[in-house]
């Protein structure tokens, strides 16, 4: 890297923003619903979670707190936040986008020494991305391709099932075919889920929860907001910006062409200065793994790239993880995504007890479907040369 280039490299503390709050880990959640409701914190926004030395500790938002299932009154912040990486000021935007996505978190703190200076949040870094030539770019080269819909008149029930299954936390919704909204598990949580003696925030006060027989259509957020595949990375980023959305539907002509995430956004950004090979990105609370159950995930990846190689190379592996809820001793029961973006894109999607053998499940799915998917070019192939042979005679 030339010293012009480093020096327009842009850095987390062109990012930051200064305004942020704290709270100690052993203050109960009530005084954090408090924080919330009282507007101390900005809609979407998350507190910083410190010791009793003042260091930071993790990020806690609204929807750990409601996703928590847990008395506010009774219990203590340190039950429920995210334990969380913390940046320097001198540290590259893409770096602050790596830990985005591999610590699954949309606010981080950013730490001098040991004195908390600011928070780096994912729509600031996306952006400051697209101002550049990033911008420019297609959103059909980031979005992900392969998307499973649901039609309206399923139950809730079905939604949430196939939301565990494909390891997912939005469905486009369809109506005769055509999609027409989006339901999200945070829909499914804060409304169907959650116990009706739970905190309530703002317009959700006093909501009855939804039974789980319901229609989708009774939940499902209506239109469906979308963007065109040619649209650029710089109108995609502003319309979530202005629309306060973390996804976006790409249609054409009124077809689901894909859908548009900003961890999809993230990702483009972490990997922006990899050249040729695979990248691979986790994503799970890293402090739930320890370091020899993470770096054999990481192993197993490598393998399964050099594997297939053909298929994936100059492409990226993120392997999405989530805890189910489930236990057996003192191993969870975990729900792992993995996408596979390169000459083709596929979705995996297995469940394990532990990380790493959720992560194996994964990895099967998504080889049984390359293995399909390399006897249908056999196939195509074959085809072909019978046709050619057949015009030719």
């Amino acid at each position: 890297m030339t010293g012009k280039e480093e020096g327009s490299r842009v850095k987390v503390k062109d990012l930051m923003s200064g305004e942020f709050q704290t709270i100690g880990e052993e203050e109960f959640l009530s005084r954090a619903v408090g924080m919330f409701r009282e507007g101390a914190v900005k809609p979407g926004g998350a507190l910083l979670v410190v010791d009793g030395k003042g260091r930071c500790r993790g990020v806690l938002t609204e929807r750990m707190i409601v996703r928590s299932r847990l008395d506010p009154s009774r219990t203590k912040v340190k039950a429920v936040y995210r334990p969380s990486p913390s940046l320097s000021p001198e540290e590259g935007a893409e770096e602050a986008a790596r830990l985005m996505v591999e610590n699954d978190l949309k606010h981080l703190p950013v730490v001098e020494g040991e004195k908390v200076v600011g928070v780096v949040t994912d729509m600031a870094l996306l952006q400051r991305m697209v101002e550049g030539e990033d911008g420019s770019r297609p959103v059909r080269e980031v979005a992900t391709r392969e998307v499973r819909t649901i039609d309206e008149n399923e139950s809730l029930a079905t939604a949430l099932a196939v939301m565990r299954e494909e390891g997912v936390s939005r469905l486009p919704v369809t109506r005769r075919g055509k999609p027409v909204g989006i339901i999200t598990m945070h829909d499914l949580v804060v409304r169907v889920i959650r116990p009706k003696d739970q905190v309530r925030f703002g317009d959700l006060a006093g909501e009855k929860p939804r039974p789980l027989g319901t229609p989708v259509r009774g939940l499902m957020s209506e239109p469906l907001l979308g963007v065109r595949p040619d649209a650029t990375l710089r109108e995609a980023v502003r319309l979530m910006a202005e629309r306060n959305v973390a996804s976006l539907a790409v249609m054409e002509d009124g077809r689901l062409e894909g859908i548009l995430t900003k961890s999809d956004l993230l990702s483009s950004l972490a990997r922006k200065e990899e050249k040729g090979g695979v990248y691979l990105q986790l994503s799970l609370d890293r402090s739930a793994v320890d370091d020899l159950e993470y770096e054999r995930m990481v192993s197993d990846l490598k393998g399964f790239a050099r594997k297939y190689a053909q298929q994936v190379r100059g492409g990226v592996l993120t392997a999405h993880f989530k805890r189910v809820g489930s236990r057996r001793g003192s191993q969870p029961l975990v729900s792992c995504r993995l996408t596979v973006r390169g000459k083709e894109q596929l979705v995996g999607v297995g469940e394990g007890w532990g990380f790493a053998q959720a992560l194996s499940s994964a990895m099967g799915h998504v080889e049984r479907r390359l293995m399909r998917s390399r006897e249908r070019e056999k196939d195509r192939r074959l085809e072909e040369r019978l046709l050619e042979k057949f015009v030719w005679e």
